[in-house]
């Protein structure tokens, strides 16, 4: 049944609330104005109001702004979105600014020396990682990287650069994270077993002899990891530069 109207105003939800809580408008709005709902009625009421009679997308909406609808009254947030279904959250959601992601790790071996892998499609060496796919963290697409193309599961648990990339005429806006893999034993590094379809190879390579083949914005933006990674703590950089 989807004959009662989905309210389109901030009066007429408050009216289907006082009416669906069994109250009459004028007594509704004087214990709203007394504030007398309490949290726990106020939830339960929205998980339990409106299942049958209006729109269908009535019901989550409801369920989506009950917190946001007791905040207000009590006066400890905005307003929530009264009449937004979830069609136009949907629309509303895609309507925001997308940007890129990548995440990489900065891997180490005992020596000191970074691991970097060599690409089967383009012709420059990067450190292992890629692209965040939807819906996914950076540090999962980290960890999801390392272990398809090294085969080795890492944890990257501390964060050392962000990288914010502008546009160019060739790629859009980005944001690039490289994680701390922390640094490998000669043991783990002889269990390390390259994706072959991905990378031609791998090695590693001193923070001053990186190789040629590189992009220079990858490069500076390793070697701001690879101080971070000496002293400590992390860092927010803009096109592989600080500030």
């Amino acid at each position: 049944m989807t004959n009662k109207p989905f309210p389109e105003t901030k009066e007429t939800w408050q009216t289907a609330v006082y009416e669906g809580m069994g109250l009459t408008v004028e007594n509704g709005r004087l214990l709203y104005a007394a504030r007398q709902f309490t949290y726990s009625e106020l939830k339960a009421w929205f998980r339990a109001s409106f299942s049958e009679g209006y729109h269908p997308d009535f019901g989550p909406a409801l369920q989506r702004n009950a917190i946001g609808f007791a905040d207000w009254v009590y006066g400890s947030g905005g307003e929530p979105n009264w009449a937004r279904s979830d069609e136009q959250q949907h629309r509303y959601r895609n309507s925001l600014p997308k940007k890129r992601m990548g995440a990489g790790a900065l891997i180490m071996d005992e020596d000191g020396r970074i691991l970097l892998v060599e690409p089967t499609y383009k012709p420059v060496w990067e450190i292992p990682g890629g692209v965040v796919e939807q819906d996914e963290s950076p540090r999962d697409c980290c960890q999801r990287e390392v272990k398809e193309e090294l085969g080795l599961s890492l944890p990257f648990e501390e964060l050392l650069i962000i990288d914010y990339n502008t546009p160019t005429d060739a790629k859009s806006e980005s944001l690039m994270f490289i994680f701390d893999g922390g640094t490998l034993k000669s043991s783990i590094i002889k269990q390390i077993k390259h994706d072959a379809e991905e990378l031609e190879s791998y090695q590693f390579f001193t923070p001053n002899h990186l190789p040629k083949a590189m992009t220079l914005s990858l490069k500076n933006r390793i070697l701001a990891a690879w101080q971070v990674k000496v002293q400590g703590g992390n860092r927010y950089i803009e096109n592989g530069l600080g500030n």
